[in-house]
């Protein structure tokens, strides 16, 4: 699942100078959706207690 933070920062260097940064995060496992079968199974599904 992607990721992105919803909060800009400043990082600032050695010499004072910055820059606004946002960060954004990919998982090194990749991405993996359910089919459309099994979506609507697991939409429809009870949930079990």
């Amino acid at each position: 699942m992607r990721g992105s933070g919803v909060n800009t920062y400043r990082l600032v260097d050695a010499e004072g100078e910055g820059v606004l940064v946002k960060f954004h995060w990919m998982t090194r496992q990749g991405e993996h959706n359910l089919t459309s079968p099994t979506g609507s199974t697991a939409r429809s599904s009870p949930v079990r207690s």
